[in-house]
Parts: C-alpha cells; sequence; structure tokens
C-alpha cells in the first residue's frame, strides 16, 4: 500500500479495526439489510480505499458516502476521514472521525485510535473562524447556505465563504470572504432600508480582484453591493496589478456599475491607458449610471463632457 497525504497514514481495510470488527458489521440500530445491499456497500467501499492508496481524494469521498449511504462502520468513516483531510475539508474530516471513534470505541487498536487524536487536533488547529455582526438582529443570515446566528463566531474551513443575509423592509446584503487557516474573520452588514438601498455593480478586471466598499470585503470579481445614500470609497486589489481607489456618490434611485481596469504592477503609467467618466454620469439602460474606472491615475483633463485623451475619445465608451 503506497504512502498517503501528509503522515503517511493506510487507508483501513475490514478487519483492522479490531478483529472482532469485520466491515460489514451491523449495529443494533441499523436497519436489516439483504445480501444485495451489503454486497452494494461493500464494493463502493473497496473502491473508496482502492481511490485512496491511488490519491484520487475526490473520487474516495463519492464512492466512501454511497457506502455510508447504505450502512455507516467505523472502517468507512475512518476512511471518509481521510479523504476530506486530504482535500481540505477540515470539518467534514472532523465529523468523520468523530463518529469512527463512537462507532470502534474501546474494539478499535490503540495506534489508530492514538492517529485518529492527532488528526483532530490537527484539524482543528486548520480551522478558520468568522465572526459576525449583524444589524438588524432580527435578519435572517446564512453562511454557505447554512443558517448562522447574526451575532456569532462560526467555525469553517480555509477558503472563501458566502455570507447572505435578509430582513423584512431591507435590501439583501451579502459578503464573500476569504478566510485563513487558523484565522478569524470579522464580518459587519449593516444592512440598508429597501427605501434607502441603492445598487452598486462592482466589475473588476482582472476577475479575480477583492472588492472592498468602504474598507470592507465585498467579494471577488463582479460583485454587487447596496449602500445608503452619500459618498462611499472603492477600492480593488489584487496580486501582480497596481492597487486601484476611487470615490463614488450614491443616489437613490440610481444604481450604478462600476468597472475597475487594474493596472499590471510591472507597467509604468504612461504606458497604461486610461479613462474616467469624473463628474459626468452616463445614463446606460433604464437609470442605471455607468462609472468606467480603468486605470488608478490622474486624468489629464476633467471636464463637464468627461475626460479626453488620445487614447479614448468621449464618444469612444461603450
Amino acid at each position: 500500500m503506497k504512502p498517503l497525504f501528509r503522515g503517511a497514514v493506510a487507508a483501513i481495510v475490514c478487519g483492522v479495526v479490531a478483529a472482532s470488527s469485520p466491515c460489514d458489521a451491523q449495529t443494533a440500530s441499523d436497519p436489516p439489510l439483504d445480501a444485495a445491499m451489503r454486497e452494494e456497500a461493500r464494493t463502493h467501499f473497496q473502491r473508496g480505499v482502492a481511490l485512496i492508496e491511488s490519491e484520487r481524494w475526490a473520487e474516495a469521498i463519492t464512492e466512501l458516502q454511497q457506502a455510508q449511504r447504505i450502512r455507516v462502520t467505523a472502517p468507512v468513516m475512518y476512511n471518509l476521514g481521510l479523504a476530506h483531510r486530504a482535500v481540505g475539508h477540515n470539518l467534514d474530516a472532523m465529523r468523520a472521525f468523530r463518529e469512527f471513534q463512537r462507532l470502534a470505541g474501546a474494539t478499535a487498536a490503540a495506534d489508530v485510535m492514538g492517529r485518529v487524536d492527532g488528526f483532530m487536533r490537527e484539524l482543528s488547529a486548520g480551522l478558520g473562524r468568522v465572526r459576525l455582526d449583524v444589524e438588524p438582529t432580527t435578519a435572517r443570515v446564512l453562511l454557505d447556505g447554512a443558517p448562522a446566528s447574526a451575532n456569532g463566531s462560526v467555525e469553517v474551513d480555509p477558503g472563501r465563504h458566502v455570507i447572505v443575509a435578509e430582513a423584512e423592509g431591507f435590501a439583501t446584503d451579502a459578503r464573500t470572504v476569504e478566510v485563513p487557516r487558523g484565522a478569524a474573520v470579522n464580518v459587519t452588514l449593516r444592512m440598508v432600508p429597501q427605501v434607502l438601498a441603492v445598487r452598486v455593480t462592482v466589475r473588476p478586471t482582472p476577475s479575480s480582484a477583492l472588492v472592498r466598499i468602504d474598507g470592507d470585503d465585498v467579494g471577488f470579481g463582479d460583485v454587487e453591493e447596496t449602500v445608503r445614500p452619500g459618498t462611499h470609497t472603492l477600492d480593488v486589489t489584487a496580486d501582480g496589478h497596481r492597487p486601484f481607489h476611487r470615490s463614488f456618490e450614491a443616489i437613490v434611485g440610481q444604481p450604478q456599475v462600476l468597472r475597475a481596469n487594474l493596472a499590471s504592477a510591472d507597467r509604468s503609467i504612461v504606458e497604461s491607458p486610461w479613462f474616467w467618466t469624473g463628474v459626468g454620469v452616463v445614463a446606460v439602460g433604464a437609470g442605471i449610471a455607468a462609472w468606467f474606472l480603468l486605470q488608478d491615475t490622474e486624468p489629464p483633463y476633467q471636464g463637464t463632457l468627461g475626460s479626453v485623451s488620445n487614447a479614448i475619445t468621449v464618444g469612444g465608451w461603450r
């Protein structure tokens, strides 16, 4: 059996947990299985083990989950924990290993239980946290589609997570945040009453750019945000590009599209084209104002008709 993901831990096959716990052992709480279902579960389990040995983790998860749906055994849960751990699903791995511990109990080999205890410590240390502060506190909050408290802290896997808040009489608000391993990210949502909400759409280039409005992370790539009327700041950043910063004015009844094309960090300002509509707002469609923010440089001329440069004329926008 070949070495596996960090720690070179092999999959558990039938009979390895304990001599008295074969792969198809059945607990008192399990529904009775006929021979065909038992064989189906065994087939999915064996495929999952083979896929773990080949380090094809996502496929292994699929097969082991199929086995789990038919019958839950300690070997199935141990191997499912290994596969989830390998792809960075810390929470799913911890749930699988906890179920393994419960099922195996005192019958499990001491070295296996010790290994699982080590996994649990490692996985717990790798979790991140999202701390939510949402107003109104009556809002319905979803974190990655699952209900969450409007004011509280939630353990999450490292990576990107989506928070959505909904409340009667308020515009729905959303955030996409990046949570580093072992870190906590604070997310503050001050929901805007529907009658005051101004919809702002930000379309950056490159599409992987992080968008901030008024200093708060709101998402990556194309994002929509609702803000109150007044002056706000837009910041867009991306690796290998110059940061972008502008202020914009939000007006009730005038949705805005803000475009930000970030210049490459290795290009000089004089090499990069720019266009900024300035105080002139271009109507696009039914009452939608478009601001084209292509470069974080000051234009050489700004008048009531917008900006003019050798690269792009006033009539050149689309």
